[in-house]
Formats: C-alpha cells, structure tokens, sequence
C-alpha cells in the first residue's frame, strides 16, 4: 500500500473489513491533515446536514483537521459526528454566542490506559471578572442524561466519535431545544486530558461565525485557532471567514 496510508484502512483493519465491503457510493477518498490522515464522506452536499471544518478552506484542499457534522436522526434526535487530529479529545458546544459563556459540551476523550473512546457532557464557565479565566466542569453521572454514544475510535493520532443527542434536554436548569432553538456552533480538540479525564487546554477550536439552527443545512461560515505545529514546525495560526459548503466526516465504515 503506498503512503501515506489512509486511516480509514487502518481502521478497516482493526475491525476485520476490507475496503471491498463499502459501497462505490460510500467510499470515502483520504485526507491528509498536518501528516495524518482521516476520511471526509462528501455527504453535506445533499442538504441533510450542517458542518463546521477547520483549517480556513480545509474542505477544498482536503487538510481538515477538526470537522463537526450535525443532523436529523431517528425519533427526533440529533446525530453528532466529530473528529480531530488529536490524541486527547474533541469536543462540540452549543453556546449562545461567540465567545465562551455557560455553554453544554459534549466531549469524546480517549483514554490512555485504554485507547477506548467515551463520552462525557460539561459546561463552560463564564468569564471570572476576579481572574480574568474560563472554565469548564464535568457534569456528575446524575446529570449526564440525554445524549447517547453510538461509535468512537481513536487511532493514527484521530480521535473521532458520533453520539445522539435529544432533541430537547436541560443542562443545570437551561433548556437545549435542537429543533426550535438556535446556537453558536462551537468545536473544539487537544492532545491533553485532566487526570479525572475532563478536558483540558484546547489545541484548536473553531466556532459558527452567527446563530445556527441545527435542523438548518448547508454552508457554515465560522472562524477558527490553533496553537498545533504545523508541519513546517510553526504554529499554525488561522483566523477569519471559513465558508464550509459541504463536508461530512465519517472515520470508519458504521
């Protein structure tokens, strides 16, 4: 097989498939990202779906790597897909603006011990006027209600995960209606975990430039950060406009 090689294979091989077993319609083409790879399924294309993508034109040039798709499930859920090119965690908030405020997350970390993928809801603390910081806290397992984990991998430095989330749920006292309401899109990956396993400094983050309703579809604008080397060995730097016209990111066959 010629490099670099696809991490979709990879996978094929950690579950005994082989590419065969996909269809023509499904196959997904390779995308290198900073010297990783993982797959894009051209799928936002059909307006079924929202996504969000970084780097700025990451899509056209196939060298995403953090990608978030949302979209109408079963029963009036919503189906989250989310991976990054990192080896710690991603995670996707809906926030009511910009900037980080009291906003549910939901983050797939991948533990180390295990290299299993598990999901966990918080919340992002309000700016402290006293010391100038953010935050985010782990909710207790009484309040991790409402969403559902339905596939997680972690391999070749991606972690990627897809959950179902209800389509109305409370998170300490706020109402999250996915059909009705609408959110500031917020998505965000690093390599480094909290020894309780919460999230710790993001490595990059890219957040919806407006309020979106997340039963909308197509194009996404937004801006994005990054503190990860490039692979010059630079921080790869990156913000502004990020028209995302279609992208679905699908890490393995399901």
């Amino acid at each position: 097989m010629t490099a670099p090689l696809s991490l979709l294979v990879v996978l094929f091989a950690v579950l005994g498939l082989t590419p065969a077993a996909q269809s023509a319609s499904t196959a997904a083409a390779p995308v290198s990202a900073n010297g990783a790879q993982f797959a894009v399924v051209e799928g936002c294309g059909n307006n079924d779906r929202l996504c969000i993508a970084y780097p700025d034109k990451c899509v056209a040039s196939k060298t995403c790597s953090l990608v978030v798709s949302v979209r109408r499930g079963s029963a009036g859920k919503y189906v989250f897909e989310m991976a990054a090119q990192f080896t710690g965690y991603v995670a996707v908030a809906l926030a009511e603006s910009t900037m980080m405020g009291v906003d549910s997350v939901v983050e797939c970390i991948n533990d180390p011990n295990t290299n299993k993928v598990a999901l966990f809801q918080s919340v992002n603390k309000a700016l402290n006027a006293t010391t100038g910081k953010r935050g985010n806290t782990r909710l207790p397992d009484t309040e991790q209600l409402g969403v559902q984990l339905t596939n997680g991998k972690s391999a070749d430095g991606v972690v990627y995960c897809s959950f179902e989330r209800d389509p109305v749920t409370t998170v300490r006292g706020k109402k999250y209606d996915l059909e009705n309401g609408a959110w500031v899109l917020q998505a965000a990956g690093g390599d480094q975990i909290n020894a309780d396993s919460s999230i710790h400094h993001h490595m990059e983050w890219v957040v919806s430039s407006d309020q979106v309703k997340l039963s909308d579809t197509g194009l996404l604008e937004s801006f994005g950060h990054s503190r990860a080397p490039s692979a010059s060995g630079t921080v790869r730097v990156a913000a502004g406009g990020l028209t995302v016209v279609a992208a679905l990111l699908a890490f393995c066959a399901r």
